[in-house]
């Protein structure tokens, strides 16, 4: 039998006060301490990712004289970059142990090629710039939750991960509010001067948090759900063949491919008819959308303990069908711009369930691997697949053909996640349902660190059987 000894983590830290408490320790109790869920809020409040400037770029250039088709290629260029970068990055977040520089680069990269996009519009200029965007989007989302993670442990993500969608969806309400007001009462471009000052904002509250309180090991997902933690982590096939993640990754992927161009081609549609009107729509519609996400990201921390991930995640996809559904029922029959702006709401429960659910399946499936934020990357990744290609295709099918016909292939296609998820996917939030990757690593010859960090994992410590793993694996 392995020797067992007692696991080792940096102390848990209260951000307005040093080391917290005995009391507070994340791993005897699952408890953070109120001013790390606060500083956490604040850094996913103010720090910058997709929606800032983000949806603002496509009305932006379409003012600009840019024809739909430059438009969807430039925003495809920048959502591919992402794409390419996103996987190794979360790669790379794993194995550095500095959670923050990653943070502060994104803030520093969206918030600069913001403020250059207000005064050169040329072909080159955007499309370095929505490359640089590209590259500080592939950072920002899995380095938060690394942080997170590192600082609160396993047992405490399904409340601080609501904690912090709830605040990234209302510093977007907040971002769009601000560019709602100054395109309709002075000039569309004091938007991307707002994006960078909220992005110095959550640069300064990201350095409250020494890099030194957070267990590098927990921020990984090298602990497993008794508390051990592996030396290293496990072979990557371990996690290509769980059918499970595939399954995640393709309706991810379906989502988005149905949903990602739905506000653009909206705002442009708008934009065409009243220049003003247009940016003001796509904020009224970001608006709306956010504050449904505050509600619907509030609400997973009790109704994912209720109803578990499974059914959450698909009452969110089946939000996209029934809002593109209504969409070109309204362009056909009665296109207000007032009651176009109620779809919104669907495309809020649908992201404020998408957003938390999605960390906290991909937690639940590498917990003990050590992999956890090259899986975040690789949701981020296949995101930003689908979105690039959804752009890709909407403007395409909307310039050769029309916006309604847009609009009706994107309703389409997700119906697709829907049924993906709903047919092959269990609910991971159940007990058995989580995947116990440290126990299938020790086949592998995956050893505890015997230096006094967790214990030595064998075969003999950890049993398990191939019909524990068989329904899960190619």
């Amino acid at each position: 039998m392995s020797k067992q000894v007692q696991n080792k983590s940096a102390p848990p830290y209260n951000c307005l006060g040093g080391e917290a408490e005995e009391k507070n320790d994340y791993q005897s109790t699952g408890e953070a301490s109120l001013s790390v869920a606060v500083v956490l809020g604040v850094i996913s409040f103010f720090s910058l990712s997709g929606a800032r400037p983000g949806i603002f770029v496509a009305p932006h250039l379409l003012l600009k004289g840019w024809p739909e088709r430059d438009i969807g290629f430039a925003l495809f260029v920048g959502g591919i970059t992402t794409l390419v970068c996103q996987t190794p990055v979360g790669q790379l977040i794993d194995t550095m142990e500095n959670k923050r520089i990653f943070i502060l680069t994104a803030n520093i990269l969206i918030g600069l090629t913001s403020i250059v996009l207000v005064y050169d519009s040329s072909y080159i200029v955007v499309f370095i710039s929505l490359i640089l965007q590209g590259i500080g989007n592939s950072m920002s989302i899995p380095a938060i939750y690394g942080l997170t993670l590192g600082l609160v442990g396993h047992d405490y993500m399904v409340n601080q991960v609501p904690i912090n969608e709830t605040c990234n969806h209302a510093g977007n309400a907040f971002y769009a509010i601000f560019a709602g007001l100054l395109a309709f009462f002075t000039t569309g471009e004091g938007l991307f001067w707002v994006c960078a000052g909220m992005g110095v904002i959550g640069s300064f509250c990201l350095l409250t948090v020494p890099s030194n309180k957070i267990d590098h090991n927990r921020a990984r997902g090298l602990m497993d759900q008794d508390g051990k933690t592996r030396s290293a982590p496990i072979p990557l096939w371990d996690l290509a063949s769980d059918v499970r993640l595939i399954v995640l990754f393709s309706s991810v992927a379906l989502f988005h491919l149905g949903n990602a161009a739905m506000l653009p081609l909206l705002s442009q549609q708008l934009s065409l008819q009243n220049e003003k009107q247009g940016i003001a729509f796509a904020a009224a519609c970001i608006i709306v959308a956010q504050v449904s996400m505050v509600v619907s990201a509030a609400s997973c921390s009790t109704l994912i303990p209720q109803f578990g991930t499974k059914k959450l995640f698909v009452a969110g996809f089946g939000c996209i069908p029934i809002r593109g559904a209504i969409v070109v029922f309204l362009l056909r029959v009665y296109p207000n711009p007032y009651v176009l702006l109620l779809t919104q709401v669907l495309d809020g429960i649908a992201g404020g369930i998408f957003g938390v659910t999605a960390v906290i399946v991909a937690e639940e499936l590498t917990r003990g691997s050590g992999r956890f934020n090259l899986v975040v990357g690789f949701i981020k990744t296949t995101e930003a697949l689908g979105a690039s290609f959804s752009n890709l295709f909407g403007e395409m099918i909307a310039h050769y053909a029309d916006y309604d016909t847009a609009f009706l292939f994107l309703c389409l296609v997700g119906v697709i996640p829907m049924v993906l998820y709903a047919k092959f996917m269990p609910d991971t939030s159940r007990p058995s349902g989580a995947l116990d990757v440290s126990q299938r690593a020790s086949q592998h010859g995956g050893k505890m660190d015997s230096s006094g960090n967790g214990i030595v994992m064998t075969s003999a410590t950890n049993p398990i059987s191939s019909a524990d793993t068989l329904p899960h694996t190619l």
